[in-house]
């Protein structure tokens, strides 16, 4: 038997030895009480506030308002969202412009990550490196069509054609769809009082 308070008495006076205390805990179970059948009466009580979560979903469906009667005005203002290119002897800037003037989505070569990765931030290379980034993140935000106009002139450049392409080639439509104005057909109501309904009525019995 050893002597715990010599410790050089042990065979092995590197170890030390303490005293565990043991606590025990015992839990209680608590149980809620029960309030009863929860009311539900509220839950058809229609709020008279409407807050749209998606704004563009009615320019996507072609349901959307467009500006009309800028018919002798270019570029034409007859658009939901429109495709600008902007190229300057440093860089080169692209970005998608609403309607209402505010700009949803943009891309340029003066950004960090983007220019890291350039040889040059004003060359071919550039401008169809933008379009790829631009178009993906037109995907993230939502936009899938948009209109492109340019002068004719700069439409021939090999730095606009190669940035078209890569819009193109990222999923993106340079021309908007025509707007609906009767859109009653879409929502194909039955008419219960009709002919034709009572007679499937009574096939069916």
């Amino acid at each position: 038997m050893y002597v715990l308070n010599d410790m050089h008495m042990l065979p092995y006076p590197h170890l030390f030895v303490y005293n565990v205390q043991v606590t025990t805990v015992r839990l209680l179970a608590t149980q809620t009480p029960d309030h009863g059948v929860p009311d539900t009466e509220d839950n058809d009580i229609i709020s008279p506030d409407f807050l749209n979560r998606n704004p563009r979903n009615l320019e996507r469906m072609g349901l959307g308002r467009k500006e009309r009667g800028w018919k002798t005005t270019w570029p034409r203002k007859e658009c939901w969202h429109r495709c600008h290119f902007v190229k300057s002897n440093r860089y080169v800037t692209a970005y998608i412009q609403h309607h209402n003037g505010h700009i949803v989505a943009s891309a340029s070569s003066f950004e960090w990550p983007i220019r890291k990765h350039l040889y040059s931030t004003s060359d071919v290379s550039a401008s169809e490196n933008i379009g790829r980034v631009l178009a993906q993140r037109c995907l993230e935000a939502g936009i899938y069509f948009m209109e492109f106009d340019m002068v004719p002139e700069k439409l021939e450049s090999e730095t606009v054609q190669r940035f078209q392409q890569a819009m193109v080639d990222g999923g993106m439509m340079l021309s908007e769809p025509r707007r609906i104005y009767e859109y009653k057909h879409l929502f194909k109501s039955t008419d219960y009082d009709a002919e034709d309904y009572n007679t499937k009525e009574e096939e069916i019995k």
